[in-house]
């Protein structure tokens, strides 16, 4: 593998959990809060603050203290962290809609133990490098987190509701029993079904890339061993050159000379 290559792979792996080991339909973690909590748009966006609010503290904190943190205690630790972070941010979220948290229930408070914090942060691929690459892990893994519950609560809400982001919307038809668990778990085996089907495709993609790189590279490695041969052959006739008018100068030097003497005789 070349150098280029590894160096945007790696430059790839640095956004997993956006798409690419999406937490949610990669991983399956979280998948209660997609589940059951995605009845509204309001809904996914608290979940979503939420998940950004605990998982940036989180991570930062796995970084800079899980070497000395015991390892059966660095889940309480990030429990802990995640739920005093939740305090201040419940009270913000109260002021800009109340009635958010009724239709929540438990599950605002549920995300201090969310798993698509705790499990990755327990990870040390994802948390044990610089404290910037966990801050842009934890980026990530909220961005497709968020991404995956407001995906589920456009279609939960319009069509079980009637409306988006609590304003009506004039629909000719609606299912109300989407707003149910059983419709949340359908709407997430279609999104898990549609992501597979991408991934699935995106690697069919890269091996095809790669084997059409495997093929024209012995064609690409002779024709750079021929244009080296091409330009030595060339320096070589170039030198034979130089020394065959070197020579044909010197016997002209010398005719003359000998004619010269002559002369002089």
């Amino acid at each position: 593998m070349s150098l280029q290559s590894s160096k945007s792979k790696e430059v790839f792996h640095r956004f997993d959990g956006i798409l690419w080991e999406n937490p949610v339909l990669a991983l399956g973690l979280g998948v209660p809060f997609a589940v059951i909590a995605t009845t509204s748009m309001k809904n996914a966006a608290v979940l979503s603050a939420a998940m950004v609010c605990t998982a940036v503290p989180v991570f930062l904190v796995a970084s800079l203290l899980a070497r000395y943190i015991p390892q059966w205690l660095r889940a309480v630790v990030y429990a802990l962290v995640g739920a005093i972070v939740l305090i201040p941010l419940r009270s913000v979220l109260v002021s800009f809609s109340p009635a958010v948290f009724d239709s929540l229930g438990v599950y605002f408070s549920l995300m201090a133990l969310n798993p698509a914090v705790m499990i990755p942060a327990l990870s040390h691929r994802i948390t044990g490098g610089k404290p910037r690459f966990a801050l842009l892990n934890a980026l990530c893994y909220s961005l497709g987190f968020a991404l995956v519950l407001f995906g589920i609560a456009l279609i939960r809400e319009p069509i079980g509701s009637g409306s988006l982001w609590g304003r009506p919307l004039d629909i000719p038809f609606q299912l109300s029993p989407i707003q149910y668990s059983f419709g949340g778990f359908i709407l997430l085996g279609y999104f898990a079904a549609a992501y597979q089907l991408l991934e699935h495709l995106f690697v069919s993609l890269a091996k095809k890339k790669a084997r059409n790189a495997k093929k024209f590279r012995p064609d690409r490695e002779k024709a750079s061993k021929s244009g080296w041969r091409s330009k030595k052959e060339k320096l070589a006739l170039a030198e034979t050159g130089e020394k065959e008018q070197s020579s044909g100068e010197n016997g002209h030097n010398v005719s003359e000379r000998s004619n010269k003497d002559g002369l002089n005789q």
